[in-house]
């Protein structure tokens, strides 16, 4: 039997969440937009429920905030093929978003 305390449901340290404050419980444990790494152990630290690991990957990749800012995927490296002759092919470095310092203007 799983015990009460302040009328919450226990599990060890963890409060049960139950299926109708579950949105609202994900909702305050993502509003940093933290990793799913760093949400999950705090969301482990203080609750539970079945599907919990699930239930917060999908608040994550759903979230737009987070899309918008997330690192972008590098692309794999491929090497150019090696030349027979001089100046055979040209090979130039660009970036695609420059940082501007706000502070210069």
């Amino acid at each position: 039997m799983l015990p009460l305390e302040n009328e919450s449901l226990m599990r060890g340290a963890q409060v049960i969440i139950p299926n109708s404050l579950r949105q609202r419980v994900m909702k305050q444990l993502h509003q940093a937009h933290q990793e799913i790494a760093k949400m999950k152990q705090l969301a482990r630290r203080y609750f539970w429920w079945p599907s919990m690991n699930s239930d917060l990957e999908k608040a994550i990749k759903g979230c737009s905030e987070c899309a918008k800012f997330a690192p972008a995927r590098r692309k794999e490296y491929k090497p150019w093929p090696d030349s027979k002759e001089n100046w055979e092919g040209i090979g130039m470095d660009s970036q695609d978003r420059l940082r501007v310092p706000n502070d210069l203007f």
